[in-house]
């Protein structure tokens, strides 16, 4: 028959002795470390949680609230991924989940973790949301760990981060919060990996999924068209000519025009709130870095704006012609009649042109 016996006496080195048939055949004294690991690590599993939860409790919080996974002897944080990975997806359901799950979160804010500690991490995480019930009380949690993750400068294993975006996205999208998670990473796009950003954009381009960003109809005689996120501008390309105009009552006849350039912008109404003006030399076609140059005669402005409030009620196609067709006067250019009288039934000369420090890109 064999016996164990353990002496543990107040203050001294725990000692173990072993006997066979009542002789002892062994002695020796061990720490109460190595002592107590013995005896946990042959106890059954439900005895140790069992001693945990119900009398143990209270130490285990204050140990949770200071354990770091920074600390190479600290094996605390590995038990709470460890145990976090393990949850099965039945017990997401009760509200003591979000409260684990914003615990793992916090260490995670706390400490420094390394890339080989924060891959696996986020690989738990990807799973576990796809298993959680969608449900309003798991969304600032969801919104903890995305505040977690951007803030983060770990580079870890890209594939893994995007598949956390990704599902992040889809989760908040789902209970109708996509505003929040835009704006979240809006607020720290500076601290993506600028791979990730590369890759997003080149999946978006090369995807199958088309985006539409405007449909509409092209006026009459519109020469090109620029589309940006304020709206559609149609540009207007006038061959220098001469035409008839007038100042104030009196009509001038082939009175000489350099080549113009009418901008009319609309926004995604399709309502016209801009007209600008400008001149063009020679005879290349437009291009977005074409420069510009001032209108020579009246009612533009120095930045190409149209003095004109006539314009926002009349259809687009007939704006340059009807703008053309009005009255001219001494307003913004005090030159404009003896221009007339001097370019009356002559081309108006390119050399004449002043320049704006501007080009068709700007207008766009």
């Amino acid at each position: 028959m064999t016996k164990v016996v353990v002496t543990i006496d107040e203050g001294k080195t725990p000692s173990i002795e072993r006997y066979e048939n009542e002789i002892k055949v062994g002695n020796r004294k061990v720490t109460l470390d190595t002592l107590l690991r013995g005896f946990i690590q042959d106890a059954p599993i439900e005895l140790v949680f069992d001693v945990l939860v119900n009398r143990r409790c209270e130490d285990m919080e204050e140990y949770f609230d200071t354990i770091s996974p920074s600390e190479s002897t600290n094996s605390g944080y590995k038990f709470l991924l460890t145990l976090f990975n393990q949850i099965p997806q039945g017990l997401m359901n009760d509200e003591l989940f979000s409260d684990f799950a914003l615990l793992v979160i916090q260490r995670m804010e706390d400490s420094h973790i390394t890339v080989d500690e924060l891959t696996p991490i986020l690989s738990t995480w990807v799973q576990k949301i796809k298993e959680a019930p969608t449900q309003p009380e798991y969304l600032n949690l969801y919104v903890d760990l995305l505040q977690y993750f951007l803030g983060s400068q770990q580079s870890g294993d890209m594939e893994i981060q995007k598949e956390l975006l990704r599902t992040l996205y889809k989760y908040m999208k789902d209970l109708k919060e996509k505003d929040k998670i835009d704006k979240l990473v809006a607020s720290h796009i500076q601290h993506l990996p600028t791979s990730l950003l590369l890759d997003a954009l080149k999946e978006r381009n090369e995807g199958n999924n088309k985006v539409v960003y405007g449909f509409t109809n092209v006026p009459k005689n519109a020469s090109y068209i620029a589309t940006t996120s304020k709206g559609t501008t149609y540009f207007y390309d006038i061959p220098k000519t001469k035409m008839r105009v007038k100042f104030q009552d009196v009509p001038f006849e082939d009175v000489g025009h350099p080549r113009l350039l009418f901008a009319i912008s609309i926004d995604k109404s399709g309502a016209v709130y801009s007209l600008k003006l400008a001149a063009l030399k020679g005879k290349k076609p437009l291009a977005i870095d074409t420069p510009l140059y001032h209108y020579p005669y009246s009612n533009v402005y120095k930045s190409g704006a149209v003095c004109w409030s006539g314009f926002r009620e009349l259809p687009i196609d007939q704006i340059p012609l009807m703008f053309l067709s009005t009255p001219n006067n001494n307003h913004l250019n005090d030159n404009t009649l003896s221009l007339f009288e001097k370019y009356k039934g002559k081309n108006f000369p390119d050399t004449r042109l002043i320049e704006m420090n501007a080009k068709v890109e700007d207008w766009c």
